[in-house]
């Protein structure tokens, strides 16, 4: 079949022919609103309402007894740098340190977190808080314990608590 473009004329068409048809869009407008909405519903879905913080309302949460400030101000918190530690012979607990918390003299320090640092020596160099003007207490017969290493507790985890490095030794923390 031939066909002459020159002289093409719309009645010479069949009728009722889709030359053709409308096609779904590939990218459909969207409606900015409805779009907004479902994008918020998605952030919000599973979250409950956060209600207002007040902070006088707040049940406090402690395992001991309440104190005053001026009776946690007694305390006297330093950074000390762990020198040496070694296991104390006859105690399957305790573990004796050789400290420098900037008062002039290497003090001792016995701590019963043995069982928490079977490789105690990755403690020497660490920097550490300790309770420095607690009153001395003989241990085991021959040692005195000088201080308390401040340690962290959560189920069956302990953990001493450091410092940064650059930290000076016997700085008072407060």
């Amino acid at each position: 079949m031939d066909f002459d473009l020159e002289n093409l004329t719309l009645a010479g068409f069949p009728e009722n022919v889709t030359v053709v048809a409308k096609g779904t869009p590939i990218f459909p407008r969207l409606d900015m609103d409805e779009e907004i909405a479902y994008i918020q519903s998605q952030m919000t879905a599973g979250k409950t309402e956060e209600k207002e913080w007040i902070p006088e309302e707040v049940e406090l949460k402690s395992e001991k007894d309440e104190i005053k400030f001026e009776d946690f101000d007694k305390v006297e918190i330093r950074v000390a740098e762990v020198k040496e530690v070694e296991r104390v012979e006859g105690s399957d607990k305790l573990l004796r340190f050789r400290l420098d918390a900037g008062d002039g003299e290497d003090r001792q320090i016995l701590s019963g977190i043995a069982k928490f640092y079977p490789n105690e020596q990755e403690l020497v160099g660490k920097k550490l808080q300790i309770v420095a003007n607690l009153k001395p207490r003989k241990m085991m017969k021959k040692y005195v314990s000088q201080g308390m290493i401040l340690s962290a507790e959560h189920g069956d985890q302990l953990t001493v608590l450091t410092v940064d490095p650059s930290v000076l030794n016997g700085s008072i923390i407060g």
